[in-house]
């Protein structure tokens, strides 16, 4: 809901930039990103894998401009849970000039 809001309160040809933690894409099954979902569980952050999906998907009126998964280092622990990079830009015209035209 939040993705959608931030969407909606974009002008045409806008930018939204985001950095999340997620569960690693291509293997959230796995035991280190199952044990990453409790662990952040406990503290009430949720890592959803369908966050980053939502903001890549056209359909939602953002064209990907970067997209990057990598795990990095959490502060005084040891784990490495995987966060992501999204940018995207907000697709249509402008109405007050510009080379937004898609």
């Amino acid at each position: 809901q939040a993705a959608k809001t931030m969407i909606s309160m974009l002008k045409p040809g806008g930018h939204l930039a985001i950095v999340d933690f997620t569960a690693k894409e291509d293997c959230e099954r796995s035991m280190d990103q199952r044990f990453y979902k409790f662990w952040f569980g406990m503290d009430g952050v949720w890592l959803n894998e369908k966050q980053p999906a939502f903001l890549r998907d056209p359909k939602n009126g953002l064209s990907t401009q970067w997209y990057q998964e990598d795990p990095s280092r959490c502060p005084y622990t040891i784990l490495y849970p995987t966060h992501y990079q999204f940018l995207g830009r907000k697709m249509g015209e402008r109405r007050t000039g510009g080379d937004v035209k898609e």
